[in-house]
């Protein structure tokens, strides 16, 4: 951000992302109080009309907490056709559209013209990749030419489809194509995670065991959300020494906890099913790059590799499994919800 560079963050699901970025913004803000960051979570949008709205919402109620709006901005928002009002009950403020879809290109450009005039701002938008999901024709386009006129804006996309981030923004013919620098967020370094975990444990006077925590970070594959689950369970019981055993009872009770939400996969899956069977082979082998490949064929126990295929397909497009680049660069399919994996692989047979 210093060096006025926009940035592409990628990242598996559940590594900690979405809280770094929250915590970048405060840092940002505590650093420079003139810069303004707005976060902006795009997976709930399905269209380019929603992305707009999401837009221009999270502008002017970012604004609305500083200062009261402006001649100029009430006679942008009567040209972005927005009305900005307050909630009868929760006294929040809210903001209302009347806009038609081929009204929506030049409500983008008259909104970003608004922003060319702010003081320095950071954008971030989370699960940046949903705009490909748009049916909206030349998204990336329309995008691309309004924020390369913003000088005064930062930029920070997020998200954590690995491969459709890296082609939106590495692919010579796409409008992104090197408009960023980019990173990527590894796991936790299993080192710094035991340092911490055992320091968050002291001053509760919990010991925790070296055993115990490579334990920890073994099992969950270092995993933002699943080690922090693990963790505060074992915190709440208070034990004054942690040891392996204990950390394995505490993981049990936390999948039973869960037990609930993984039937309800199972039931929708059908066990007997192939995606069912499919599933399970892949939270066995962590990763699965060769969907046509023996491995896969004898973890599932199936003999036909174009169902298996067709079945990893299906389990990727409903969201069940994610596609990865692994660190030789292949792509491959997992199950990135630790604590799911680990209940898929404790099934009997």
């Amino acid at each position: 951000m210093k060096n006025g560079r926009n940035l592409t963050l990628v990242a598996p699901r559940r590594i900690g992302k979405t809280s770094l970025l929250h915590h970048f913004t405060k840092i940002v803000e505590a650093a420079r109080p003139a810069w303004k960051v707005i976060y902006i979570d795009l997976i709930k949008t399905n269209s380019l009309r929603g992305l707009y709205e999401l837009i221009a919402k999270s502008l002017f109620m970012e604004r609305n907490k500083v200062k009261a709006f402006s001649i100029s901005d009430m006679n942008l928002l009567g040209r972005l056709r927005m009305t900005v009002g307050v909630d009868p009950l929760t006294q929040l403020p809210q903001a209302s559209f009347d806009i038609k879809e081929d009204q929506v290109p030049q409500s983008i450009q008259f909104l970003f013209d608004w922003i060319k005039q702010q003081k320095r701002m950071v954008i971030v938008f989370d699960e940046f990749q949903q705009i490909l999901n748009y049916e909206d024709k030349n998204v990336e386009a329309l995008l691309r030419s309004e924020m390369q006129r913003l000088s005064n804006v930062h930029f920070i996309f997020s998200g954590s489809d690995q491969q459709l981030l890296q082609d939106m923004f590495n692919h010579t013919r796409r409008p992104f194509y090197q408009s960023t620098e980019s990173m990527t967020l590894d796991p936790i370094r299993p080192e710094i995670y035991k340092k911490f975990i055992s320091a968050k444990f002291k001053p509760a006077k919990m010991m925790i065991s070296e055993e115990a925590l490579e334990f920890i970070i073994t099992v969950t594959g270092g995993e933002t959300y699943a080690v922090q689950r693990l963790c505060n369970a074992l915190y709440e019981m208070s034990y004054p020494h942690v040891t392996v055993p204990l950390v394995q009872q505490t993981l049990l009770r936390v999948l039973d906890q869960q037990q609930a939400n993984y039937d309800r996969v199972r039931a929708l899956l059908n066990p007997k099913s192939n995606l069912f069977k499919v599933l399970r082979a892949i939270a066995k082998l962590g990763v699965v790059t060769e969907t046509y490949g023996k491995e896969i064929l004898g973890a599932s126990q199936l003999h036909n590799a174009s169902s298996v295929n067709k079945a990893i397909r299906s389990l990727h497009t409903h969201g069940v499994i994610s596609q990865v680049v692994t660190k030789e660069g292949s792509l491959g399919y997992t199950v990135d919800d630790a604590l799911f994996r680990l209940w898929l692989v404790g099934l009997p047979y």
